[in-house]
């Protein structure tokens, strides 16, 4: 009798916690819970996780993470789930963080984009240069230049010191990191000499140097 009583409430929870999946991820998650399930499809204690949206008591939508490991019992015919061990994770706040990342980053690019800019970004503590797709293009930079003294070298001779000293010099520490900007020529390897403009930020606190940079002539 406890038995049938126990079994009916934990049908109850479960049919509470089904008619609270949001409709568009009703039909997913059902199929994938109940293949979790199905003795047929795990020969052996499995586990299970997903993740979907629920609507909530108050008519909010939240985003769950379910974990869960099954316990199944028997073989052949007689095969059967004997017990779900189960945890439930609000991932609402971290989706929508992740979604808002999303939108700035699409944003960036569009602003990239319309503004014919470049991005790249400077290490030093490892000398370590990496280039966007646009900046490359742009300065005509080799794949294997990687490094700060690699980059001088693809300048214009008469511009090499004087670049050198300028990101040397706003890689201060004593600058307490800040902007600065600049143009250069860099010789293309068709021989051509290309005009630059860079603006670069500095972040001593994350150990990088990012900037944009874009061209002054074709």
């Amino acid at each position: 009798m406890q038995t049938r009583r126990r079994e009916a409430r934990r049908h109850r929870r479960e049919g509470e916690a089904v008619a609270r999946i949001h409709p568009d991820d009703y039909a997913r998650l059902t199929q994938e819970l109940a293949n979790a399930i199905d003795p047929t499809q795990h020969p052996e204690d499995d586990d299970f996780e997903t993740e979907g949206r629920i609507v909530a008591p108050d008519g909010s939508h939240r985003w769950i993470l379910a974990r869960s490991r099954q316990f199944f019992a028997g073989s052949g015919t007689e095969r059967r789930l004997t017990r779900v061990l189960s945890t439930i994770q609000d991932m609402t706040d971290r989706k929508r963080a992740a979604d808002e990342m999303l939108d700035r980053e699409r944003r960036l690019q569009l602003a990239l984009e319309l503004g014919q800019l470049g991005t790249f970004t400077y290490y030093p503590s490892d000398d370590r240069i990496e280039w966007g797709p646009r900046a490359r293009g742009m300065s005509g930079v080799p794949e294997a230049v990687t490094t700060f003294e690699g980059f001088i070298e693809r300048l214009h001779p008469d511009d090499q010191d004087r670049v050198r000293t300028e990101v040397i010099e706003s890689l201060d520490p004593a600058r307490d990191g800040g902007f600065f900007e600049g143009e250069y020529r860099i010789v293309l390897h068709s021989g051509e000499s290309r005009w630059l403009h860079q603006r670069v930020a500095v972040h001593e606190q994350f150990g990088v140097t990012a900037g944009t940079m874009r061209t002054l002539q074709p």
